[in-house]
């Protein structure tokens, strides 16, 4: 039917309006017809706080493929360096990146815990939020395998700024909510943990909830495709050691959204270091990393207990997602972009009607 519609409108460019028409036509293509996915699963990404290496991963469900993209490299001013070694008296915290989240279009956000500061008298002051691109316009992948210790300019990261608004403690959970855009995270806050509101563009942060009632020490937050917001504390439960798995449910209708409410969804009755979550859209499962064990787990969400899903080889993943779409796949930016994803990049010639400016082509 879509094609059907095509091939019409293809026939009918040099009429008035034929842009307008087009345009219109390709965003709603993009909103109603899922993208081609290449299998059951979704590719997963995520990065180890010990050695600062992008993953990808394929397969999580059955027997899980991790490519190694190597070491994370940081624009310094215009000069790609590296990552450093964050913590030199212990290999267990290399980066210090502890939180990953995916936005629709490819872009995937990470927070550093510690300062960075580098001879050319640049610093990056912790928490900072970072960015990297894993996916292009068309939704190719963009990000390249590197060597595990030089990082050789490649899969950059963009710095956004330090997050502001926090007295102290580290960011060790972000998300993004699919309802609105938002950023959310959770501050560590003297044993107890503080959800926040953080602006991608200044990062400056708000609290929602502060020393939210019955958490500990939340490791990581994910939202699933309605808007709840899942959150594993890592010392939960009676023995203050289980992996234990709340739900928090949002009201949205104020100028500044609030918690209505947290409850216990999932009391694994296990203490497996959980300490990453990711929601797989196009199975609607919740994905968990632990390392204990340096599995994946899939949790319940709606009862007690986990599958166990297999090792991957990497002992400290912090940070995993998933493209918020139920194909696993980006959604193209509006724009030139938009054309050229579903090679229509030629229509951009087309004569505009009298309505239509010059400078409001796309």
């Amino acid at each position: 039917m879509v094609l059907g519609w095509l091939v019409g409108l293809g026939r009918a460019q040099r009429c008035a309006g034929a842009w307008t028409l087009w345009s219109v036509l390709c965003l709603l293509i993009l909103e109603g017809v899922p993208a081609f996915a290449s299998g059951s699963v979704p590719i997963g990404w995520g990065i180890d706080e010990d050695t600062g290496i992008l993953l990808r991963i394929e397969d999580y469900d059955s027997s899980p493929v991790v490519t190694d993209y190597g070491r994370l490299s940081i624009n310094d001013g215009g000069v790609t360096r590296p990552f450093p070694d964050t913590d030199l008296d212990h290999d267990y915290v290399f980066s210090d990146l502890e939180s990953f989240a995916l936005d629709k279009q490819g872009f995937a956000y990470t927070v550093g815990n510690t300062s960075l500061n580098f001879e050319s008298g640049t610093t990056f002051e912790a928490p900072h939020l970072y960015r990297i691109r894993i996916f292009d316009e068309a939704g190719a992948i963009i990000v390249a395998q590197d060597d595990a210790t030089g990082s050789g300019g490649l899969n950059v990261l963009q710095s956004l700024g330090p997050i502001s608004g926090i007295s102290s403690g580290q960011i060790n959970g972000l998300d993004i909510d699919p309802l609105t855009g938002d950023f959310y995270a959770v501050n560590e806050n003297g044993g107890r943990d503080d959800l926040l509101l953080i602006d991608r563009y200044t990062g400056v942060s708000t609290v929602i909830a502060k020393s939210m009632d019955g958490t500990d020490d939340i490791e990581d937050i994910q939202f699933d495709e309605y808007g709840n917001l899942y959150m594993i504390d890592d010392d939960g439960g009676p023995s203050e050691n289980d992996d234990v798995l709340h739900m928090a449910i949002l009201d949205r209708s104020g100028p500044l959204p609030s918690l209505l409410s947290i409850s216990v969804v999932n009391n694994t009755g296990a203490d497996e270091d959980i300490e990453s979550l990711a929601w797989d859209f196009m199975n609607q499962r919740l994905i968990g990393f632990s390392d204990a064990t340096n599995h994946f787990y899939q949790l319940n969400t709606t009862g007690n207990g986990y599958t166990d899903l297999g090792g991957i080889g990497f002992n400290d993943v912090e940070g995993i997602g998933f493209v918020p779409t139920n194909t696993g796949l980006p959604v193209p930016e509006p724009g030139t972009a938009l054309l050229v994803g579903m090679g229509l990049f030629g229509l951009v010639g087309i004569r505009p009607s009298r309505g239509l400016r010059s400078h409001d082509r796309v």
